[in-house]
């Protein structure tokens, strides 16, 4: 799953046939900032399924992955995923992946990611390696896990991820309705906010402790080195 953004095209860009287009690639949705009217005919009747999300500016446009992950967030906070609880995170790349990594920060829950393509049984020795005592997955990573049970002995917690995040099996309060502003958890600079493995491909693959001072190091060396103002905007394809 994917969605598209257009920030500030003009009409003549033929909006409609972009969303034709999208339709065919099996977009999920697209995100039209500042764009007021366009001729929607181009996009023969794929409005159906490729729904259009009108917002003022690039700003609004990232409060819904905003409200979203607060959203979950609440709901790993009201099953038990706390600061510090090692959860594994087996998902597609795609729109779910930024959505859940940013609802486990804020609920203080340390991902664990491990590349899928090194192997299933070095994959499988790499998540048990980290004592995991949560497990958010798709329905396939699910199975994995059940299939082998002695990998995930210390696993408390499970979540399973529909296709919709609505499906994430989360409590009701956590899956319906708008919930104000959730409080980010608090955590020191030392603190672990991640462990990402590394693919193994030049040898043994190895768990990498990020620290949330790492992250933040990170933010900073971005900024600098290309010179991000306040009010500019950076587009990461990856969350980490």
């Amino acid at each position: 799953q994917f969605v598209i953004v257009l920030d500030h095209l003009k009409p003549a860009f033929n909006i409609g046939k972009i969303f034709r287009s999208a339709d065919a690639f099996g977009a999920r949705e697209i995100h039209l900032v500042g764009i007021d009217f366009f001729n929607p005919a181009p996009a023969m009747g794929s409005f159906k399924w490729v729904p259009a999300r009108f917002h003022d500016s690039f700003e609004s446009c990232f409060e819904q992955l905003d409200r979203e992950s607060d959203r979950l967030a609440a709901g790993f906070e009201s099953i038990g995923l706390q600061r510090g609880t090692r959860t594994v995170l087996m998902v597609k790349p795609g729109i779910a992946f930024f959505v859940l990594i940013f609802a486990m920060f804020k609920c203080g829950a340390v991902p664990v990611v491990v590349d899928p393509g090194m192997g299933i049984g070095r994959m499988l020795r790499c998540l048990a390696s980290t004592r995991p005592t949560a497990f958010i997955g798709i329905p396939l990573a699910q199975a994995l896990r059940l299939c082998a049970p002695r990998y995930f002995r210390s696993v408390l917690t499970t979540v399973v991820v529909g296709p919709n995040l609505s499906e994430a099996g989360l409590p009701c309060k956590a899956s319906c309705g708008a919930l104000e502003a959730l409080p980010l958890v608090p955590t020191n600079r030392d603190e672990t906010a991640a462990i990402l493995f590394t693919t193994g491909s030049t040898g043994p693959a190895k768990g990498v402790i990020y620290t949330h001072g790492n992250f933040d190091a990170q933010v900073d060396q971005i900024q600098s080195h290309f010179a991000i103002e306040a009010d500019e905007i950076d587009l990461p394809t990856f969350p980490l």
